[in-house]
């Protein structure tokens, strides 16, 4: 499935957003496959983020206090 076919001085080739260099009808051409090979996946819970935040909080718990203190000593 190609979304829009470009000139090929009209647009770059950027594979980052999904142009590449073709061929089209005997000419070249920049193409688009993103749509084409897109595949969504599906969005954690806010259950699964609230608990990964609370995780990383408690694993954080001290260590800014630790630097302090290390750092306070001569």
């Amino acid at each position: 499935m190609i979304a829009k076919v470009h000139k090929p001085g009209k647009a770059k080739a950027d594979p980052l957003r999904g142009l590449y260099e073709a061929t089209v009808g005997g000419k070249p051409a920049v193409v688009s496959f993103t749509r084409h090979f897109y595949k969504p996946q599906p969005l954690r819970t806010l259950e699964e983020i609230s608990a990964d935040i609370l995780a990383i909080e408690k694993e954080a718990e001290g260590l800014l206090d630790g630097l302090l203190k290390v750092g306070a000593k001569p």
